[in-house]
C-alpha cells in the first residue's frame, strides 16, 4: 500500500492562497516554514504581489520557480516560467530545469515526448533530473514501447545508482520485459549491497535478483539466492512460492 504524502494550504482572510507546503519534514523544518508563512516572509502570495508590482528579479523569480513546481496557478506560473526560459541568464541550474521541465510536462501530457527528451538531454546527468526520466519512462510504458522503455531507464540507472529502489525497480521492471537482464543483475546485486542497513527493502531487492537468475535459466543459483531473503523472514509466503516455483522449472 502506498503512503499518501500531506499537502497543507494556507489561506489568508480574503480566501487567498498565501503558500502551501507539501511532503514529510521534521518538526523544526516544519515550525520554522509555518512561522514564515504566518510573517509573510517569501510566501507564493508575497513573491506574487513582488512579481505583479514589476520587481521581477533573479531572486524573485527563482523563489517563484520552485514555488510554482506545486502549479497553485498554472496560468501564472507559466508567466513565471516563460520569464525563466527566455531570460535564462543568470539562473542556476535546477531553476532553469523546473522552467524547461513545466513546459515538457505540459508537452508531454500532449502526446508531444521531444521536449521531455531534450530536456534529459540537457540536464539527464544533474541530481534534479529524476522527474524527467520517470515521466519519459512512464509515457513508454503507457505506449508499449519496451525497448524506449527499457534504454530510458537503463540510462537513468546509470546516472541515479546509488538508490537501492530505483535500481530494483530497474531490476524487475527488465524482468517483467526480458530486457537488459544481465544489467539488471547487476544492478540488483548493487542494490542488495546499498540497503544492507533495511532488511525489509532488502528481501524484495534479492527476490527480484532470483527472479532474474531464474530467467536467465541459473536456476540452483536462484534457488540460492531466494533462499537468503527466506532467512531473512521465514514466514513470507510469497518468498517460499518463489521457491516452490524455482524447484518446480527443474523437472
Amino acid at each position: 500500500m502506498g503512503q499518501s504524502i500531506p499537502l497543507i494550504i494556507f489561506l489568508n482572510n480574503d480566501g487567498e492562497e498565501v503558500d502551501r507546503i507539501l511532503g514529510f519534514y521534521k518538526a523544526e523544518q516544519y515550525l520554522k516554514m509555518i512561522t514564515d508563512i504566518y510573517n509573510g516572509i517569501d510566501t507564493y502570495l508575497s513573491l506574487k504581489s513582488q512579481y505583479q508590482l514589476d520587481n521581477k528579479n533573479l531572486s524573485v523569480l527563482s523563489k517563484l520557480s520552485t514555488k510554482c513546481k506545486l502549479n497553485p496557478e498554472p496560468d501564472f506560473c507559466e508567466e513565471i516560467y516563460s520569464n525563466i526560459a527566455t531570460t535564462r541568464d543568470g539562473f542556476k541550474g535546477n531553476i532553469l530545469f523546473n522552467a524547461d521541465w513545466f513546459f515538457a510536462k505540459n508537452k508531454l501530457e500532449e502526446d508531444k515526448p521531444n521536449l521531455m527528451i531534450k530536456l534529459i538531454e540537457n540536464h539527464g546527468k544533474s541530481s534534479y533530473s529524476s522527474d524527467a526520466y520517470l515521466a519519459i519512462i512512464n509515457y513508454y510504458k503507457l505506449k508499449d514501447d519496451s525497448n524506449s522503455e527499457a534504454n530510458m531507464f537503463k540510462k537513468f540507472t546509470d546516472i541515479f545508482n546509488d538508490n537501492p529502489s530505483i535500481l530494483n525497480q530497474y531490476a524487475w521492471r527488465m524482468a517483467e520485459l526480458k530486457i537488459n537482464l544481465d544489467d539488471a543483475l547487476n544492478k540488483s546485486d548493487r542494490a542488495i549491497e546499498l540497503s544492507f542497513d533495511n532488511p525489509s527493502l532488502q528481501i524484495y531487492i534479492i527476490d527480484t535478483k532470483s527472479e532474474i537468475l531464474w530467467m536467465l535459466g541459473r536456476i540452483d543459483e536462484a534457488i540460492k539466492t531466494i533462499n537468503l531473503a527466506i532467512d531473512i523472514n521465514p514466514s513470507d509466503e510469497y518468498l517460499i512460492e518463489q521457491r516452490e516455483k524455482f524447484f518446480n522449472s527443474k523437472k
